[in-house]
């Protein structure tokens, strides 16, 4: 019987010695034996039979493999993946019930996602003598099939045989998070944070969870005890600063991305993500530097010529911001992200026509866009196509007559019906508009919609609110300058008030503004001094072009002044952008 075991040892250590080879830098290999790894002398780690290792650097008979810790180990201890299965499942056909043979084969399984057959071994050792550990893997590699329910099964019973354990926690809690049960899959990480507080993977899952819920703070905090943790984690770094831009924390974010390319120079996602932040906080030469880099490296990515003309587009380069969406449209022609911006710049180019036709292939992907109707709309005004524009501003309030861009679509549409005369409709809306902010301009605008329809007194009130939140809010002093003199009703007219506002009008315009003038003279026309009244009206002539002075009826006022008369205007009024 002695000489039959001896002969089964020397069998099974000639088996180990045949499966010996050459590994080169990128094998995974798996360890036949309980190894130490070894770094700088020093031990920083130990690796199981059956787990599997990845080969970073070969020197002889030495190998540098990636673990937990990166280290040294000799090559006589590894063999590769097939050569594993080989081997244990030789031992195992010794000796079936060898609990840490099924287990070494079934981590060689799972290393090569054949989870069916990694479940299979566990099953067997479960059979044998049931553990925590084997319902973990097990569990693991019911997850890795998409079995949840089996899963979670098996990490039941193992946290009811390992309460301690806070590994069995963290993986019921990645099971629950793959379910979408949050809830749970929180309380499991919390639980095991609570068993080990230097559990990295319950802070990265927790906080991975807090981002997709938009927790940045708490996203935050977790990446924070992650690093703290594991400072060469570049994934979670890069998480972190991205979530500390979003987080209007932009020069915190740029040292992360800075550290990661300490270590990798040529990492594109730091480098683009510090674009971002350099770009948030308004340092667009660094962020073009960036930028730059990126698209050396990755010559043909549209995301990054879109940030980059967006870039451009903020230091007014608008030309070159428009070389760079030509380019990302040419590689992606319907992105909405990058028709949208285009159309931004060809409307500050004043090229309204071209932003439209790119709104046109927007809104044909998302009609009901709110922002994209109301940008359209504004182009549609420019162009002096107010049906167009005010259909799509009707569109916009009818499809979310709440959304937050609701009071500015109020306001266009307000417009366009007053310049069409159309004052209590553009009343109406101007209310509307200011329902979002006390506007000092569309109170001045309403004003005159009042005045239109002769109504003096909420024009003067809406006047007064105008310039009591802008004191210094020219066309409000001159409207109101100008019904206080020009208004065919004695009571509403007050001379002195008139000369009061029409001069604090032309003092902020320089007395530069004829029309301004024009107003003061017929406010002087009102308190009795004509003479300042011809005086004034002369120096507005002397300011207008022939059409202007038609409009302004200089002629008529230089009459009525000369025969000392003030000036009235008719009701309703023609509608002045002036006043």
């Amino acid at each position: 019987m002695k000489n039959l075991f001896l002969t089964c040892i020397l069998l099974i250590s000639h088996s180990a010695q045949a499966f010996s080879q050459e590994f080169k830098i990128g094998d995974r290999v798996v360890a036949i034996e309980e190894i130490q790894i070894m770094e700088d002398g020093q031990p920083v780690g130990n690796v199981s039979r059956g787990f599997p290792l990845d080969i970073i650097t070969v020197e002889g008979d030495r190998l540098r493999v990636k673990s937990p810790r990166p280290g040294w180990i000799s090559a006589s201890q590894v063999i590769s993946q097939t050569d594993a299965l080989k081997y244990f499942s030789e031992l195992i056909n010794n000796d079936p019930t060898n609990r840490d043979n099924l287990y070494a084969r079934a981590m060689v399984w799972l290393s090569i996602d054949k989870y069916d057959e990694a479940i299979a071994d566990f099953t067997k050792r479960i059979a044998i003598k049931a553990e925590y550990r084997d319902y973990n893997e097990r569990g693991y590699c019911w997850m890795m099939k998409g079995d949840m329910d089996k899963a979670i099964a098996d990490f039941n019973t193992a946290v009811e045989l390992a309460p301690k354990d806070a590994r069995m926690r963290l993986n019921r809690g990645l099971a629950y998070k793959k379910t979408g049960d949050i809830e749970r899959a929180i309380q499991d990480f919390n639980d095991a944070l609570e068993l080990d507080s230097e559990l990295i993977g319950a802070y990265e899952n927790r906080g991975l969870i807090h981002l997709r819920n938009n927790d940045l703070v708490n996203a935050v905090r977790d990446f924070d005890a992650v690093i703290s943790l594991n400072p060469q984690s570049v994934r979670i770094r890069e998480l972190r600063g991205r979530c500390l831009i979003d987080l209007g924390k932009a020069a915190d974010a740029i040292i992360d991305f800075t550290k990661i390319l300490e270590r990798d120079p040529q990492s594109v996602n730091a480098l683009f993500y510090r674009g971002n932040a350099y770009d948030s906080m308004g340092q667009y030469e660094n962020a073009l530097l960036d930028y730059n880099h990126v698209l050396e490296i990755l010559p043909r990515n549209a995301i990054v010529y879109f940030r980059r003309g967006k870039t451009y587009h903020a230091t007014d380069n608008l030309e070159t911001a428009l070389q760079d969406l030509n380019k990302a449209l040419s590689i992606d022609a319907d992105n909405v992200y990058f028709l949208r911006e285009r159309a931004d710049i060809y409307k500050d180019k004043e090229q309204y026509q071209k932003a439209v036709a790119d709104l046109n292939r927007l809104l044909k992907q998302i009609p009901n866009s709110v922002p994209d109707l109301i940008s359209r709309a504004s182009s549609l005004k420019m162009l002096d196509q107010s049906a167009e524009a005010i259909h799509d501003l009707s569109l916009a309030l009818k499809v979310d007559p709440g959304h937050d861009l609701a009071p500015l679509a109020h306001y266009i549409r307000g417009d366009l019906r007053r310049v069409a005369g159309d004052f209590e409709s553009a009343i109406v809306d101007y209310d509307h508009a200011l329902l979002g902010a006390r506007s000092p301009e569309i109170l001045y605008l309403r004003s005159k919609c009042y005045r239109n329809l002769g109504k003096p007194g909420q024009a003067i009130a809406g006047l007064r609110e105008s310039i009591a939140i802008n004191p210094d809010y020219i066309q409000a002093h001159n409207g109101l300058a100008w019904i206080f003199a020009t208004w065919p009703s004695e009571e509403i007219r007050d001379g002195e008030q008139a000369v009061v506002h029409a001069r604090h009008a032309c003092e902020l315009s320089d007395w530069k503004d004829p029309l301004l003038l024009d107003t003061l003279a017929a406010a002087y026309a009102e308190s009795g001094d004509f003479q300042s009244a011809r005086n004034y009206l002369d120096a507005a002539i002397q300011l207008m072009d022939d059409e202007i002075q038609v409009k302004a009826e200089v002629v008529h006022k230089q009459k009525l002044y000369k025969a000392n008369k003030p000036y009235r205007e008719s009701i309703p009024a023609l509608d002045s952008e002036k006043r």
